[in-house]
């Protein structure tokens, strides 16, 4: 029994819940850094992919460049050392036409044009600023400083560098074409620059179709631009217009200085964006790969907040059963318990609060030094209950304890609690004005001297009081003996009044 009491006193339903809350808490807070985590890892994974993908497509471009540049460097070098040409060139002193020496030129150009299956190759003399090309089965100018058309010639030949490499891009007719100029200064025996001979090749398929490559959420754009930033080609601008990166793509925020002519470069420009540069060294120019994987940034966060929603909803439903089970599983413990409490706090026999209930009020005052001025303590103690338990019976015993029961309850029951605190002892504790607290001895004393059983006759109690009241300063222990001394002088007082002692006592 006073275990049962221990758990009914001990027991803390709200702090269960909060501790069910806390957990709950966690495991959401768990499932949120675990869906981070995963989304985290899913857009590193991304970029990651992104940036392999970015490397590929440059050395693929850089690949199919490379092959044609390199063969018409070979094929304009050994232009340059042709005997023939040479010749001609000696020969070349007019400011005229002349056909047929034209035509002459003409055969030998046409000749490494169809040796190097080019679309066209050309000559351009440094001493009559004449240039002679196979374009359209025979071409002549006379070539000026003043031509902006012209200007590539002029420049290459204050130069210092013996090649010139230039590549253009053309997107009429819907056809996206790399045109690719391969100059060759000529020079005569003295060392003195002659004429520039060139090739122009057509390069197609050099950008890789990725748009059917990408994975979804995954953009890319594939740029070639010279040492300054400008754009020779671009995926996202497929026309003619001038467009720097340093100035005005996603590389404003660089310069030239990020350029590296002796291998690739990564640039990682923000979260989801990166971009990738290699240098052709042929042809002095940069590949630049630009990917950002905004898309599947976009998609991953859109996953995260729905996963967390489902998550939250879940863990919340789940929580909503759990708290049902446990409420209805709380609700029996308490109706238990309650159950418990009652029969601890109650006595089985009387009705009356039991031995327990009285020794929780007294822990209820604990050390005080001083009790409340309106506390009364009576002590009560049947007289002659061993005799009618030895003489009539303990049912007889059981009637005389639940007659005085009746009788003290009925007179205090409205201004205080009444216990049975042994087999014959009761207590009654109140907070009551002391003048209200004689009316009620007398009767009590009117209710026991008018009870009658049906096999114990009569009832006679001993009993003693003491309130606060009358002692200035006085704990609950100094009350409940001053109480406890007075009942058993009056127990003497009966005893000797009807000659008889406590174990022979018969009652009348």
């Amino acid at each position: 029994m006073n275990t049962k009491g221990n758990i009914a006193q001990n027991i803390d339903i709200k702090a269960s819940n909060r501790q069910i809350v806390i957990i709950f808490a966690m495991i959401m807070i768990l499932i949120i850094a675990l869906s981070v985590t995963y989304t985290h890892v899913g857009l590193r994974n991304a970029e990651e992919s992104s940036e392999k993908m970015s490397e590929l497509v440059s050395g693929y471009v850089e690949g199919s460049l490379e092959a044609p540049i390199q063969s018409a460097m070979f094929a304009t070098k050994i232009m340059s050392t042709d005997g023939k040409l040479l010749s001609w060139l000696r020969n070349e002193k007019r400011r005229y036409r002349d056909v047929a020496s034209e035509a002459l030129l003409l055969e030998y150009l046409r000749k490494y044009s169809e040796y190097s299956d080019c679309v066209y190759a050309f000559l351009a003399s440094a001493q009559t600023n004449a240039y002679y090309s196979t374009e359209t089965n025979g071409f002549y100018c006379e070539m000026s400083e003043d031509n902006p058309n012209n200007k590539w010639f002029y420049g290459f030949l204050e130069g210092e560098e013996d090649y010139m490499i230039d590549i253009k891009f053309d997107n009429e007719n819907g056809k996206e074409e790399f045109y690719t100029y391969t100059d060759y200064k000529v020079r005569d025996s003295s060392g003195k620059i002659v004429a520039v001979v060139g090739l122009c090749f057509i390069v197609k398929d050099i950008i890789p179709d990725v748009s059917s490559d990408e994975p979804d959420g995954i953009k890319m754009q594939i740029w070639i631009m010279d040492q300054d930033g400008k754009a020779v080609y671009s995926s996202e601008y497929c026309d003619s217009r001038e467009y720097n990166l340093f100035n005005d793509g996603f590389l404003k925020e660089y310069d030239s200085s990020v350029l590296n002519k002796e291998g690739k470069v990564l640039i990682r420009l923000k979260q989801a964006e990166s971009c990738r540069i290699r240098y052709i060294g042929s042809a002095d120019k940069y590949i630049v790969v630009h990917t950002s994987t905004e898309g599947i940034a976009g998609n991953e966060r859109k996953n995260l907040i729905i996963m967390v929603i489902i998550s939250v909803i879940v863990v919340f439903l789940v929580m909503l059963v759990v708290f049902r089970i446990l409420n209805k599983y709380q609700r029996e413990i308490i109706r238990y318990l309650t159950i418990q409490k009652d029969m601890l706090e109650t006595d089985a026999l009387t009705g009356v609060y039991s031995r327990h209930a009285y020794n929780s009020v007294l822990n209820s005052f604990g050390d005080m030094q001083e009790v409340p001025g309106e506390l009364v303590v009576i002590e009560l103690d049947i007289n002659g209950l061993k005799a009618v338990n030895d003489n009539l019976g303990h049912e007889a015993g059981d009637e005389l304890i639940c007659g005085a029961a009746h009788c003290i309850q009925s007179v205090f029951g409205g201004h205080g609690k009444c216990y049975r605190v042994g087999g014959d002892e009761f207590v009654v504790v109140m907070n009551i004005d002391k003048n209200l607290l004689l009316p009620l001895i007398k009767k009590l004393d009117d209710a026991i001297n008018s009870w009658r059983g049906q096999i114990a006759k009569s009832l006679s109690i001993s009993y003693g009081y003491a309130a606060a009241a009358d002692n200035e300063d006085i704990s609950v222990e100094k009350l409940i003996n001053y109480a406890d001394k007075m009942m058993y002088e009056n127990k003497k007082k009966y005893y000797r009044n009807h000659e008889h002692d406590r174990r022979n006592h018969e009652s009348m």
